[in-house]
């Protein structure tokens, strides 16, 4: 493995316009892992909170006078009204971000809808006022903490150990990066959700221990690629299920990409994934266009959709396009994971982009359907099958993002 000394350069969300690489940290090697921000939820009007030993919370904008507590009694953060926009909680109002930060050995509980259960998190938590006067959560911990709350969420716990240490290395490097580029102009790095990477805290630990142990098994772990600026790391996307081969970033996303991610890989190992074929899946015309609608605004100028074709325009084997016509024959052509994620956001009718259509008088069949994400960059279920096979996580990762190698990032 190589360990760099020196500065150099979900199933992620689909890949989106973005810096191609980054930086690792600058300077020597670091003894210790870095912060990362994870944004947990934002855009509402109230949550519970707690904690279940001693913490501190303090104004953001006046650190040195803390309130201690020896505990945070379980109790709900509102919005309140007037100028400026502020919330109520521990009996007072707040017009700026607070942060709560358990002691060591203490960790916090939230609980966003009354209904649901106490979430258990690592780390401190920062509760900011957005723009729109709402509130955004953002828990704020040690990435390495971080990622034993992710890989136990992205990929199932009875998968091979050499998978799970590949998928923890890929989910750090997705997150690095994602903190290395974007994350420099935002309030958060990463979301708990799809979007980002799926993260549960500290109540997914314990679901899957195996993966709690592949990331510390790979600490500081990340993939790199020898760019023309030098080593760099990469937004290392993954998905669920290639359907049999995945596809380059530049397919997804368009423009240029790093080495590792501009050419897809034939997959024999994920046949066996209950995704590897889907569908048929039927959806009526009335709502491809009200869903096309909602998010595209040109698709408003067009009349109800009649006709839906996938177009593969770059050769990679799997739709990159979609072209919607109208009865008089107008027509949009949009991103086919846009496409997508538009017509059925939740991901679960359709699983990927790589389908056959069929279209009839008032619905549009998707059929032949192909694996479950995007297809960029690592396939678990294929490094699931490549692991047992006997592949180690280094062979794994080396497949499906090919050119790439492992350096370590800090200790």
């Amino acid at each position: 493995m190589l360990v760099l000394l020196s500065a150099c350069g979900g199933r992620g969300a689909a890949p989106a316009s973005q810096p191609a690489d980054a930086p690792l940290p600058p300077g020597t090697l670091h003894s210790s892992a870095l912060e990362i921000r994870v944004q947990l939820v934002e855009d509402i009007n109230r949550f519970d909170l707690a904690t279940d030993g001693p913490c501190e919370v303090y104004a953001v904008e006046d650190p040195g006078a803390p309130t201690r507590l020896t505990r945070l009694e379980p109790q709900t953060v509102t919005l309140s009204g007037g100028e400026p926009p502020g919330f109520e909680m521990l009996g007072r109002r707040w017009t700026g971000a607070v942060e709560i930060v358990p002691h060591e050995g203490a960790s916090l509980r939230l609980r966003v809808r009354g209904t649901d259960p106490f979430l258990a998190y690592g780390g401190a938590l920062r509760v900011n006022l957005d723009g729109q006067g709402r509130l955004e959560l953002v828990n704020r911990l040690d990435l390495e903490e971080y990622l034993r709350g992710v890989v136990p969420s992205e990929m199932p716990g009875t998968f091979h150990p050499e998978a799970l240490r590949a998928q923890a290395i890929a989910a750090r490097t997705y997150a690095l990066f994602q903190r290395n580029t974007v994350g420099m102009r935002r309030t958060w790095d990463v979301r708990a959700d799809q979007s980002s990477q799926v993260y549960r805290g500290l109540s997914a630990q314990a679901e899957a221990p195996e993966a709690v142990r592949a990331v510390d098994a790979t600490r500081g772990v990340v993939c790199t690629w020898n760019s023309p600026l030098g080593r760099r790391i990469f937004c290392t996307y993954y998905s669920s299920t290639c359907g049999g081969r995945t596809v380059s970033a530049a397919a997804i996303r368009g423009g240029d990409v790093p080495a590792p991610l501009a050419v897809g890989v034939p997959c024999e190992y994920c046949a066996n994934s209950r995704w590897y074929r889907w569908g048929p899946q039927t959806l009526s015309k009335s709502i491809i266009t009200a869903n096309l609608r909602a998010r595209f605004p040109p698709v408003r100028e067009l009349g109800p959709i009649e006709q839906v074709e996938p177009l593969d325009e770059t050769g990679a084997g799997r739709p990159t396009a979609i072209r919607i016509t109208d009865a008089e024959g107008r027509t949009f052509t949009l991103r086919a994971e846009e496409f997508r994620l538009a017509v059925d956001p939740t991901g679960r009718a359709l699983r990927s982009t790589d389908f056959q259509v069929r279209c009839e008088e008032r619905s549009i069949t998707f059929y032949d359907g192909r694996g479950w994400g995007h297809g960029v960059g690592l396939c678990q279920y294929g490094a699931e099958g490549m692991a047992r096979s006997g592949k180690s996580a280094a062979a794994i990762l080396a497949y499906y993002y090919p050119g790439s190698q492992l350096a370590l990032a800090y200790k």
